[in-house]
């Protein structure tokens, strides 16, 4: 019986604060694989079949022992920080000039005459003679 063991990779991040105040280029390693031929010969058996005769035939069963593979997973725990970028934004004031359209509401003086009603009493002595009996 084997025992094939295969490792299984769980990572768990640690969290930490990188305060990162200015801008830093950094350049990444990238490897790249080159794939290149590799030869293998690999031997071939040669079978020369020949005829056996066998007279006595004896009938039996046969165990044969078959490999059974068992898998256990058994975790490793491998910590790597992860590391996060703190940036800090500092604003830097700067003069913005916009031009805009104000109005301003500008007074008129238009003169127009204003008709006000002057009434003239004019008194008129209407003098009426009755003749009036005196006794």
């Amino acid at each position: 019986m084997r025992i094939h063991e295969q490792d299984k990779i769980v990572e768990r991040p640690v969290y930490l604060d990188n305060i990162v105040e200015k801008i830093i280029d950094i350049p990444v390693d990238r490897i790249i694989e080159v794939p290149f031929e590799r030869i293998v010969e690999v031997p071939v058996e040669h079978l020369v079949e020949r005829p056996v005769y066998i007279d006595n035939i004896i009938e039996q069963v046969v165990h044969i022992p078959v490999e059974k593979i068992v898998e256990k997973p058994v975790e490793h725990i491998v910590e790597r920080p992860v590391y996060y970028d703190n940036i800090i934004e500092r604003p830097v004031p700067y003069e913005v000039i916009t031009e805009q359209v104000i109005e301003k509401p500008v007074e008129h003086i238009v003169e127009r005459p204003v008709y006000v009603e002057n009434i003239i009493q004019k008194f008129v002595d209407n003098i009426i003679e009755n003749p009036v009996a005196i006794e």
